[in-house]
């Protein structure tokens, strides 16, 4: 697969939902572990995904952010489904 730029759907303690070239993948595992292989195997170069402003939701998004940027991957995050950014 060439350099890709994934937009990360969901995640939680047993499964990983991206959004690749329009197709919807579910990957069973810790995002943990399942994360940095799907970096590498599929060559990802870039992560976008929506800020969620729940406190899980950073924690989660937290980790995920630097499981990216430890193997290279850019990553965007996107304030969309908020009216209010949070992080001005």
């Amino acid at each position: 697969m060439s350099t890709t730029e994934v937009q990360f759907v969901q995640v939680n303690s047993n499964a990983v939902i991206l959004l690749i070239l329009n197709r919807l993948y579910v990957v069973r595992g810790k995002p943990s572990e399942v994360f940095p292989k799907l970096f590498k195997e599929w060559d990802i170069s870039r992560l976008t995904f929506e800020v969620d402003t729940e406190p899980y939701a950073i924690k989660r998004d937290s980790h995920v952010e630097d499981l990216a940027k430890s193997h290279g991957v850019e990553v965007i995050k996107i304030v969309s489904h908020t009216l209010y950014d949070t992080a001005r």
